[in-house]
């Protein structure tokens, strides 16, 4: 079993049972099918915090917010977009993001810059120091999930 959501706090979350074990994690998931739904939610929000306070306090070490994160590794495999589509892909809505992405500008990690085509849309481009920190957090990252 597998799923994916979104959390209260606007930050995604992923899971995978296999052998009615969380992979990574060590929390088991009840297989049984009379398991309440209230209860698997319960485990699956579990899971989710679990993860999400493990990759807030690797990203600490490296002065980065884990939508942050996501936003360079957003950028990373697609560059130059816009708000809207970066906001959707990093699982926050654009409000958070925009704050988020000022302060990846202000660390110099990103550049924000009007569309030649369309002046209105603002797009959202990886820095050479943004790859380069994208580059150094990867491992520490890929360790933790």
């Amino acid at each position: 079993m597998a799923g994916a959501g979104i959390g209260t706090d606007g930050t995604s979350f992923s899971f995978a049972v296999k052998e009615n074990n969380w992979l990574g994690r060590g929390i088991n998931l009840q297989s049984n099918l009379n398991v309440s739904e209230e209860k698997i939610t319960t485990q699956i929000r579990a899971i989710w915090v679990r993860n999400f306070s493990c990759i807030k306090e690797t990203l600490r070490q490296f002065d980065l917010t884990p939508v942050q994160w996501r936003v360079l590794a957003n950028l990373q495999e697609f560059d130059g977009q816009n708000v809207y589509s970066l906001a959707e892909r990093s699982y926050t809505n654009r409000a958070n993001l925009s704050r988020d992405v000022a302060a990846l500008e202000r660390l110099g990690l990103v550049e924000r810059n009007r569309e030649s085509r369309d002046q209105r849309n603002v797009l959202v481009t990886l820095t050479k120091a943004g790859k380069i920190k994208f580059d150094q957090v990867r491992p520490a990252v890929e360790q933790e999930t």
